[in-house]
């Protein structure tokens, strides 16, 4: 009799991926994944690491340069005699002229005859009177500030630079009337000797920081924990910032004693 149902051979195994090696293939991807988003992130930590650097130093060369600036008009056109740095009277409550501490800093206000605001407007023979001391801002950040003083004590301040923490001014005096600065000493010092008029250079300590940019603990190197800002030992409050020290030295040229 004939079979209807011939035999017919078992078809192939079939062929395709096996769990192992899915699960190899899994965990080989994993891997890259960690290592890709290892590396990211090192990447984003230096980054904010060398924007913060780069913010900070730009800060303290912003801040060196407004004050040679403005403090190069010091006496400008200003009669023999007359005074050219405004030690007393007071604005806010606190002196024209005052030294640093460890926890605040200096302020200086000087006088001329010619030159610029702290805004930029003209001074055309008419005696100006400029502040430049460190401030609170708005947004809380301490900051360089000019402010063109009225003739009663008050005046627009005007922001220089931010991220300024801390501003040291001592004065070079010329003991010996040749024109260069023989010692450096505080605006306390100059005014119990009655020297200011002597006082032909000004040396600026600056502590900058990256103010409102911040690198994150974890990108940041070991810093030290106090700065020496002239002769005052400041240690910043916020460890979460990059800080650069700076100092610029000016040479009052417009005064009768000119310091070459």
């Amino acid at each position: 009799m004939r079979n209807l149902f011939p035999h017919s051979p078992l078809p192939d195994r079939q062929q395709g991926v096996s769990i192992i090696s899915l699960l190899i293939s899994l965990l080989i991807g994993l891997l890259v994944s960690i290592f890709a988003i290892h590396a990211y992130l090192d990447s984003k930590s230096a980054a904010h690491y060398h924007l913060a650097l780069s913010v900070a130093n730009e800060n303290a060369r912003f801040a060196s340069s407004d004050l040679r600036r403005f403090l190069v008009m010091t006496g400008r056109n200003v009669g023999k005699g007359d005074d050219v740095f405004i030690s007393t009277g007071a604005d806010d409550g606190s002196p024209y002229i005052i030294d640093g501490t460890a926890t605040s800093s200096s302020r200086v206000t000087v006088a001329y005859r010619s030159g610029y605001t702290c805004s930029g407007s003209p001074v055309d023979n008419s005696t100006a009177r400029l502040r430049l001391d460190v401030q609170t801002s708005v947004n809380n950040q301490s900051e360089l500030y000019c402010t063109t003083l009225d003739t009663d004590g008050s005046g627009t301040r005007q922001s220089l630079a931010e991220g300024i923490e801390h501003l040291e001014f001592i004065y070079g005096v010329d003991t010996d009337s040749d024109g260069y600065a023989n010692s450096y000493t505080t605006a306390a010092a100059v005014t119990a000797a009655n020297k200011w008029n002597s006082v032909v250079t000004i040396r600026a300590e600056i502590l900058a920081s990256s103010g409102s940019v911040r690198p994150g603990i974890s990108s940041m190197p070991q810093q030290p924990t106090y700065y020496q800002v002239g002769a005052n030992t400041v240690t910043p409050a916020d460890r979460n910032k990059f800080y650069r020290r700076a100092g610029t030295t000016i040479a009052l040229r417009n005064l009768n004693a000119i310091a070459k």
